[in-house]
């Protein structure tokens, strides 16, 4: 039965090229690769080597943009399916996405749905009422401590003691 690897990471300093020369060495004769997330994954020139050797049997790429040119050395290979990646790249798609991220904005602002949201903890809004108190305790807290002074303690010492949160009106 054939072996497939089939790519799916973001492009990072850290994912960039971990197909090479050493991890293609690593792998099984005859495997199948698939790489539909982000060209950079993939070293080509080790991809190439590795086509002919028979390292790795097919590929399919849909992320490179080289790949796809008349000048690829992908093209000389029967083996090796190379399409457009085209992504959002419709007139559709742009628009789709747009509206998608026009209503996340707003359900954020209204604060009646999080997904997608960044650096955020995914939670339901009427959760949200609930810790909205201690998010600004947490983001004054943070900018009474920036504001701390730099110079040593000489033996200062803070006690902060509270027997009740204060929230803003309407939180």
């Amino acid at each position: 039965m054939p072996i497939f690897i089939s790519l799916h990471a973001t492009s990072t300093p850290d994912t960039q090229h971990i197909i090479n020369a050493n991890t293609i060495a690593q792998m099984k004769d005859g495997v199948r690769l698939v790489n539909s997330a982000r060209g950079a994954l993939i070293d080509e020139a080790a991809l190439v080597d590795g086509l002919k050797s028979g390292k790795i049997a097919a590929a399919a790429l849909d992320v490179s943009r080289r790949a796809a040119s008349r000048g690829s050395p992908f093209r000389d290979f029967d083996n090796v399916t190379l399409t457009p990646h085209l992504a959002a790249s419709t007139i559709e798609a742009q628009r789709d996405v747009s509206t998608q991220i026009v209503d996340q904005m707003l359900d954020v602002l209204h604060e009646t749905d999080f997904r997608n949201v960044i650096n955020f903890p995914l939670v339901d809004a009427s959760v949200l009422k609930t810790l909205r108190p201690y998010l600004n305790l947490a983001e004054n807290w943070a900018g009474c401590n920036r504001n701390w002074p730099k110079a040593p303690s000489n033996g200062w010492k803070l006690t902060l003691r509270a027997k009740r949160l204060l929230t803003t009106p309407n939180h």
